[in-house]
């Protein structure tokens, strides 16, 4: 049994544009493998204008979030610990939706542990960020409480 000799695709151009003659061995060679997609969803980066910044203060930083796309087409934000953010229609109105996922990654579904907040509860969060960031300085973290 022969063995047959890869040749790239630069070096099979390069035989072309020599005026070479093809031979059996030649026109025998292997093509290159294609690329397949990655299985796992790709990730974009969220770029605002700074012109559309909303006048929510401090929640104004969203450059550095990354938005991830499900496999059922849907987009959302990852929160860490296989959490995740998503706006969704529901009956006809928008919620979000903050929600535990269990699995391996690619085929995580979603779990019992959630809830989803509609655009009025949103709103209201957003306004009452600064307070729930002065209330985590103040409350003491357990292994203050336990001493």
């Amino acid at each position: 049994m022969t063995k047959r000799k890869v040749v790239s695709a630069s070096e099979d151009d390069d035989d072309e544009h020599a005026g070479s003659a093809s031979s059996s061995e030649e026109e025998a060679k292997p093509l290159a493998k294609k690329i397949k997609p990655s299985k796992f969803a790709p990730t974009r980066k969220a770029n605002k204008p700074e012109s559309e910044s909303s006048g929510t203060g401090n929640a104004g930083h969203d450059n550095d979030v990354d938005v991830h796309m499900s496999n059922e087409g849907e987009q959302y934000v990852d929160l860490g610990r296989k959490r995740r953010a998503t706006v969704r229609p529901f009956k006809g109105k928008l919620y979000l939706d903050i929600r535990e996922f269990y699995g391996e990654d690619g085929a995580e579904k979603p779990g019992k542990k959630g809830i989803s907040l509609s655009s009025e509860e949103w709103d209201s969060l957003k306004r009452s960020i600064a307070t729930i960031d002065r209330m985590f300085k103040q409350v003491p973290s357990d292994s203050k409480r336990r001493k």
